[in-house]
């Protein structure tokens, strides 16, 4: 349980062995349907083999954190990754200087936006790179959908996703999507997603990045 706002957030901690000898670690985030269970078995475990401490975890809008705790989504990650850094630094088993971070799927945008902002991290891996979603999301749409969301023109937007709602599959992702950002609507959702991306944070990371 990592402490976290007026929670905490569920994770792993795993080490190569049982020794207490400060070491490297490979700090894994997921993406927008993954769980930090499946962070072992895609991620911790090449690097468990390669010497390092593994944390995975959940954060607002992953696993456990919404389905248990309710914790939405939200674009500013690096005030997840911030209070899991400082857990791991409570650890005498973790070397303070040599904390890298994973992100996988979504995570791709979520690792390097807290790259760019928790400066204790020696080394982000974007897996894979996911630079502005947002710009992404709106390209999605007719132009005079993309202006009326901009507009949040709710007469356009409505019989827009009700039609798009008779389709299961699309139904299911808008659905999804909404209870992963604590959105109440379909529009909500999209206007909530143009917050997600890196086009004017990007140039502030320091560390190594792939």
């Amino acid at each position: 349980r990592i402490p976290y706002e007026n929670t905490t957030l569920p994770g792993y901690f795993i080490k190569p062995d049982r020794s207490n000898t400060a070491r490297k670690t490979f700090l894994c985030t997921g993406g927008y349907d993954g769980t930090c269970e499946e962070l072992f078995f895609s991620t911790a475990g090449g690097a468990l083999e390669r010497g390092y401490n593994v944390l995975i975890f959940d954060g607002p809008g992953q696993g456990g954190a919404l389905v248990m705790q309710k914790l939405p989504m939200r674009a500013d990650w690096e005030n997840v990754v911030t209070p899991v850094v400082d857990y791991l630094l409570t650890r005498p088993d973790v070397d303070s200087t040599r904390i890298a971070l994973y992100g996988g799927s979504f995570g791709g945008y979520l690792a390097p936006r807290a790259a760019a902002f928790e400066h204790r991290l020696v080394a982000c891996i974007a897996d894979a790179a996911l630079f502005d979603a947002a710009a992404l999301s709106n390209k999605m749409f007719p132009p005079e959908i993309a202006s009326a969301l901009a507009s949040n023109d709710v007469a356009v937007l409505e019989p827009f996703f009700n039609k798009l709602q008779e389709n299961t599959t699309q139904r299911f992702i808008l659905g999804r999507g909404m209870w992963v950002h604590g959105a109440t609507t379909p529009w909500e959702y999209f206007k909530m997603f143009q917050a997600y991306s890196l086009a004017y944070v990007a140039k502030n990371i320091q560390c190594p990045t792939f």
